[in-house]
């Protein structure tokens, strides 16, 4: 079969999205698919065809080069996407025995997919990741009514139009997907597969063998509460910082807040502001300290704002399950995904607004010394983020083919 992959990320810059877009191309092509795809160039420095990929003759890959936005500039990145479709339909005419297309996760839609429609007519699967314009409502970043919610009423029937016009859609999680259906999608168009971390490899590294702790020895002997990766719209430093002054008569306990991201900067300020001297700053670590990072965690830690759940999925997730150390997350305890990490051993879920009980969660296994490793929390990473999830959209992909038939 023939399958066009039209991504709106480059494999020229890390990020969320790339080793799972990776694996899924790779499990096309060894399955004896050819691979057609198209990505950006942001002017990173990794090659636009990744290392692993190079040697499959059943690959081909179309770069548009294009500069790269902050996500915080929401309307500019909008209509960047918007040229962006424009573009890649210039390419869509060579391939017009396209049998299946995965669109992937992007803001605008609508004019990609009528595109595809009319210039390929093969069945388009789209990858939601993020739930626009909503997540945005939920974020404040757009008000949602009023003569000002205009622009938001107009995004979300624009994104209504391309649900329809979708051949099958494919999120990440339950309360994802019930968005999905309150946004009037049919269940049948729906599958729910949850990403993958970039390795099934159990994070199991003794704090001597940590590349983090090597580099930073002075925190050795220190209870090390972890909030590793991207700290951006999609998680709440209010409540890290409110946590944080609560336990600074703890003085063995610190906060290593190791990323970067739009809600860095408050975080710092507010960390100054308080005094917070049992919070320390790093920025990205390079890629190969990725499960260091979480593997010296006394504790790993997540805090998510009021209503985002609905709208996206944690991405470190899958990479806190398989590092199985004690976690502690805030999040509506209503959700779907409070309800999954409630049945992870020495995981404590507390509201999203919680900042005593999620402080209080952090002291309990300071106090108990609670320091071995969750007992399921690997077998629920296994359950529900393993690699194989990548295998699921090659299947996803065959399926729409062969339903055109």
């Amino acid at each position: 079969m023939n399958f066009l992959f039209v991504l709106y990320i480059g494999f020229d810059q890390h990020g969320p999205s790339v080793h799972l877009l990776k694996e899924m191309i790779r499990q096309c092509l060894e399955s004896g698919h050819h691979v057609r795809m198209i990505v950006t160039n942001h002017g990173g420095s990794d090659p636009d065809i990744p290392v692993e990929l190079q040697h499959y003759k059943n690959l081909h890959c179309d770069v548009i080069y294009d500069k790269s936005l902050k996500k915080s500039a929401l309307v500019k990145r909008y209509f960047q996407d918007f040229r962006y479709a424009f573009l890649c339909k210039k390419i869509y005419k060579r391939y017009k025995d396209t049998d299946a297309v995965f669109l992937q996760s992007n803001p605008s839609p609508l004019i990609a997919l009528k595109m595809l429609k009319r210039t390929l007519k093969a069945p388009v699967l789209f990858n939601v990741q993020n739930i626009f314009p909503i997540d945005a409502g939920v974020l404040h970043k757009l008000p949602t009514h009023g003569i000002k919610g205009i622009p938001y009423s107009v995004f979300r029937k624009m994104q209504q139009s391309a649900y329809k016009k979708s051949d099958l859609i494919v999120t990440i999680s339950e309360d994802m997907k019930q968005t999905l259906l309150n946004e009037k999608v049919p269940e049948s168009k729906i599958r729910v597969i949850y990403n993958w971390s970039y390795s099934d490899e159990a994070a199991e590294i003794a704090d001597e063998d940590n590349l983090f702790l090597r580099d930073h020895p002075e925190l050795m002997d220190k209870f090390r509460v972890v909030f590793a990766g991207n700290l951006g719209a999609m998680v709440n430093p209010v409540l890290f910082a409110e946590a944080a002054e609560k336990m600074k008569a703890y003085s063995d306990i610190i906060f290593i807040i190791i990323g970067d991201g739009n809600n860095m900067n408050l975080l710092k300020s507010m960390a100054k502001e308080m005094n917070l001297t049992n919070m320390v700053f790093f920025p990205y670590q390079p890629k190969e300290y990725a499960r260091h990072n979480y593997a010296m965690a006394n504790v790993n830690i997540n805090a998510l704002p009021k209503g985002i759940i609905t709208t996206c999925m944690p991405s470190k997730t899958s990479t806190i399950l398989n590092a199985a150390r004690p976690m502690v997350v805030a999040v509506e305890k209503e959700s779907s995904y409070a309800k999954i990490l409630s049945e992870v051993d020495k995981c404590v879920v507390v509201d999203w607004n919680d900042s005593k009980g999620f402080s209080d969660a952090i002291i309990h296994f300071y106090e108990e010394n609670i320091v071995s490793e969750s007992s399921n929390a690997r077998e629920v990473f296994k359950s529900l983020c393993s690699v194989d999830n990548a295998k699921k959209y090659v299947e996803c992909l065959e399926e729409l083919k062969n339903e055109a038939l």
